[in-house]
């Protein structure tokens, strides 16, 4: 049988094997590709040399993958589970950062969730009452989710924390929420309306990019940042009014046909590769201070 390749630390490659694989202390790291041949592993027992996991989908070749063993040392994770078919993970009662409940990672205190199992996500997730955090990827992959419910305790919603869940239709956005972080949903296919919550102040980079389906957002009033790319091959978003507030606005790759502008003095904005009937809507008086930003564009006052 074939040896598990390690190099500086790093678990570079685990052979094809089957049953149980116990990763070797030493190993601090595992690259993403480490289980490309592991797809009749059924259960991965980590090292204590591991203290950090930060690798979102390193399972996703292993498709008999059902459980995962995570010693107390391993105290940084996310995305763990993304993109597998894990649904066993075994943490004990006494791990300083992590618990498990109902096959669900949380941080300690239960404040975070830090990683859904895909085959624990499918149909309506209710977050509980007292999460405060949606962590990294936390359902990325979750392809069968079609309804998040947050409690109004949610705050932070973090990088990628629903990228890739294919089929979700329906969220809401508690009004806690400061910010749409970075691919927050990106890929997000069958997503058609959101509501963004006044609280939010920034929208982060590709947070909707790939929502082929999204045709109807609503943005918050206070928001005054819309990042790169945010709307990016949002191909039946056609129409959009950014709020009063917004300051800058990075927009790239969409395919809006009618932009409403709000704020009496135009900010920072960057608006490109949009359809040529793209018509700008700014408010009545305002033909002066928008001219050079819109100069050559269609533009009218309302």
């Amino acid at each position: 049988m074939a040896e598990m390749i390690i190099k500086n630390g790093t678990l570079m490659k685990c052979p094809n094997v089957s049953g149980e694989v116990i990763i070797p202390e030493g190993v601090t790291e595992i690259d993403y590709n480490a289980f490309e041949e592991c797809s009749d592993v059924t259960s991965i027992v980590f090292p204590k040399s591991l203290t950090a996991c930060r690798v979102c989908g390193m399972f996703k070749y292993a498709k008999a993958l059902k459980k995962l063993t995570i010693p107390n040392s391993l105290t940084t994770v996310f995305g763990i589970t993304s993109s597998s078919q894990i649904i066993e993970i075994v943490v004990s009662t006494d791990h300083p950062t992590l618990k498990v409940d109902n096959g669900i990672i949380y941080s300690k205190d239960g404040k975070s969730i830090i990683s859904v199992p895909p085959q624990l996500a499918y149909g309506k997730f209710i977050v509980p009452d007292g999460v405060e955090v949606i962590g990294v990827q936390a359902f990325d992959g979750c392809a069968s989710l079609k309804e998040v419910v947050l409690p109004s305790s949610i705050t932070e919603i973090k990088y990628g924390a629903f990228w890739g869940c294919k089929q979700l239709q329906i969220i809401n956005l508690p009004t806690g929420l400061k910010e749409i972080a970075e691919s927050c949903f990106q890929g997000c296919t069958t997503l058609e309306s959101i509501v963004i919550p006044d609280s939010v102040k920034k929208i982060k980079a590709y947070a909707f990019a790939y929502c082929d389906n999204l045709q109807s957002i609503k943005l918050g009033a206070k928001l005054d940042n819309v990042a790169r790319s945010v709307f990016d091959s949002c191909k039946k978003l056609n129409e959009i009014t950014f709020p009063e507030n917004v300051k800058t606005i990075a927009c790239g790759y969409n395919f809006f046909t009618t932009v409403h502008f709000k704020a009496p003095v135009p900010g920072k904005y960057n608006i490109f590769y949009t359809p040529s009937t793209l018509t700008f809507y700014i408010p009545k008086g305002t033909a002066e201070a928008y001219s050079t930003i819109l100069k050559g564009k269609n533009v009218v006052e309302e």
